[in-house]
C-alpha cells in the first residue's frame, strides 16, 4: 500500500494546495477551513483524479477529521480498486 498512499497524498496535497510535507494531524475543518460544501467538492475532485468512488460509509464526517484520515480512505480505496 505504500505506492497507493504516496499517490493519494500527492493528489490531496495538490487539491488542497498544501506543502508536500503537510502534517497528517492537520485537521480539515479547524485548521484548513474545509467546511461541508468544500468537503463535497474535495471528494468529487479526489474521486475524479484517483479514478475511484468512495462509499457513503467511508465518507462519514466523524471519520474524516484530519489529513491522515483522508490519506487513509483514499489509499485504501486505491488498493481495493487495483485488486479488482
Amino acid at each position: 500500500m505504500p505506492m497507493e498512499i504516496d499517490r493519494a497524498k500527492r493528489v490531496i496535497v495538490d487539491l488542497l494546495q498544501l506543502e508536500a510535507d503537510a502534517d497528517e494531524t492537520v485537521r480539515l475543518k479547524e485548521d484548513l477551513g474545509v467546511d461541508s460544501l468544500a468537503m463535497v467538492d474535495l471528494i468529487i475532485d479526489l474521486e475524479d483524479r484517483l479514478g475511484v468512488e468512495f462509499s457513503d460509509a467511508e465518507l462519514d464526517p466523524s471519520l474524516l477529521v484530519s489529513l491522515g484520515d483522508l490519506y487513509g480512505i483514499a489509499s485504501r480505496r486505491l488498493s481495493v480498486n487495483q485488486r479488482i
